[in-house]
């Protein structure tokens, strides 16, 4: 048995980054029809800490302050202060950072758990995308191996307003179901 992940950037030892990597690659491009990948993608899930599948992030910026004055030399004058803070509260998911992706385990029902599978670029801080959510693959497990892969897709089933609720799903497209949607959670969006 495999120990679990202890942090965010540092996948356990016994496995080696750029296989995993290629592995992870080789998965998503055969739309999980490659039986070695989906091992080898099963076997480092299995070793990650399984995580709530509540997760979330708030991010809250504030513009910098003005200060306006009138001198008798300069006339009206305004400084301005670039000072915008940034602050971001993240909970829920840790994830392993493998190559151009980041992997995490979740709990799902029945005795099974999943395998999510994102790029890294667009969940991270300094390089996420305000208007599109980043491509996301899942891997669905139980303790004797995979049972089904496929890609998430997104719904919008409310707007209004600045309000949007999106569900996300993942169509199978390898499985017992090919092109069955699995339910992956719901999202909302509030813009001022």
């Amino acid at each position: 048995m495999f120990s679990p992940a202890t942090s965010e950037s540092q996948p356990p030892k016994q496995f080696d980054r750029i296989q995993l990597n290629a592995a992870i690659q080789q998965l998503i491009e055969s739309k999980g029809f490659s039986e070695e990948a989906r091992q080898t993608v099963y076997e480092f899930g299995i070793s990650l800490a399984a995580i709530s599948r509540v997760s979330g992030s708030v991010r809250m910026e504030t513009p910098g302050d003005s200060l306006t004055g009138h001198t008798q030399e300069q006339g009206s004058v305004q400084i301005d202060d670039d000072k915008e803070q940034v602050r971001k509260l993240e909970f829920g998911a840790e994830r392993a950072r493998i190559g151009a992706y980041k992997v995490w385990r979740e709990k799902a029902r029945r005795g099974k758990f999943r395998i999510t599978i994102a790029h890294f670029w667009k969940l991270d801080q300094g390089t996420e995308s305000m208007d599109e959510m980043p491509q996301a693959w899942c891997l669905e497990c139980d303790q004797n191996g995979p049972l089904w892969f496929g890609e998430r897709a997104t719904r919008p089933v409310f707007e209004h307003f600045g309000l949007c609720l999106k569900q996300h799903l993942f169509v199978e497209s390898w499985g017992a179901h090919i092109g069955k949607y699995h339910r992956a959670g719901l999202a909302v969006e509030l813009s001022f």
